[in-house]
């Protein structure tokens, strides 16, 4: 069994700001930022409940589901992922994501907004009806007001503006497992510090 100090471990990983107005406890970046404006355990320690123990993940392996219709993109986002010891799904559309969510383990979306027939938002809503507690992300390179609240409608867990780093997604997919699972990074390899929002991978 892995001994990890979780006081240590969770003071220094980067956590979201809550939005005061958001009944869900979500802060949203603008349309022009890359990601959710994050705050620190140590700066907001009232804010953030931690498991009584950290260590390796129950089985199954936490499963991701990946629905993006840009290939290259998703291939991409799969190689971020996959090293970390993930069990990753990839669709095309919103309906093949459907379709795996109903027949296979998924443990976390992470969704395009802008795909053939099915939005982002209302593939969430479909899976939903399935999985009504499924948490998932939305990935936008086109974000505005009316994209933001139909995503909060819909329960996302955060928003991600392409291009993001390999840190954003990382932090997002970390954060978003130990708020619904309460399970922990087995690997070691997630971010200790915040990282820099204007750096972009290549």
């Amino acid at each position: 069994m892995l001994q990890v100090d979780s006081h240590k471990r969770f003071k220094a990983i980067a956590l979201p700001a809550i939005a005061p107005s958001n009944k869900h406890g979500l802060g949203f970046a603008p349309p022009n930022s890359s990601r959710i404006r994050f705050a620190t355990f140590e700066s907001h320690p009232s804010r953030y409940k931690f498991p009584r123990a950290v260590g390796m993940y129950p089985q199954p392996v936490p499963s991701i589901l990946i629905a993006d219709d840009d290939a290259p993109f998703r291939e991409t986002v799969r190689h971020m992922l996959e090293p970390l010891g993930y069990r990753i799904s990839v669709a095309g559309c919103g309906e093949e994501a459907i379709h795996i969510v109903e027949n296979a383990d998924v443990h976390l979306m992470l969704v395009d907004m802008h795909m053939p027939r099915l939005t982002g938002v209302e593939t969430a809503q479909r899976v939903h009806r399935v999985r009504s507690r499924l948490p998932w992300i939305l990935m936008s390179a086109r974000l505005d007001d009316t994209v933001l609240h139909a995503a909060r409608s819909a329960d996302v867990f955060s928003i991600l503006a392409k291009p993001f780093t390999r840190r954003d997604i990382t932090r997002d997919v970390q954060l978003a497992f130990h708020r619904f699972y309460n399970w922990s990074d087995p690997t070691g390899h997630l971010p200790k510090t915040p990282c820099d929002p204007d750096h972009r991978l290549p």
